[in-house]
């Protein structure tokens, strides 16, 4: 039942646009989410929701070249590596960090 309530929330993020502002504190907030935490499941939803928008435009646009079989767990968990690893960036907004930590990982040649 968990799984079928975060594919909804998964295609419900991805479907509505972003009505607030987010940051990189904030997505990493959210993709950090412990599993005992009553939100994990939503907020994981949301966090995988808002980096899969992200690197749909980005790969749309040839910002991005992420091989065909990576999967959304290993693109949050390089975007959470790289939010960690440069919390100085967290105040700048959330898609330009995603992006960043993404094209560091899988850039275009």
């Amino acid at each position: 039942m968990k799984w079928l309530l975060y594919v909804g929330l998964v295609i419900g993020v991805m479907s509505s646009a972003s009505a607030g502002y987010r940051n990189g504190n904030n997505i990493f907030k959210l993709c950090t989410t412990e599993k005992s935490d009553s939100l994990y499941y939503i907020n994981l939803a949301e966090c995988d929701g808002y980096i899969t928008g992200v690197v749909d435009l980005a790969a749309s646009e040839k910002k991005l070249c992420s091989p065909k079989q990576v999967t959304i767990g290993q693109l949050r968990d390089i975007t959470v590596k790289w939010l960690s690893d440069n919390p100085q960036h967290r105040h700048f907004t959330a898609n330009s960090l995603v992006i960043a930590a993404l094209i560091e990982a899988y850039p275009c040649k």
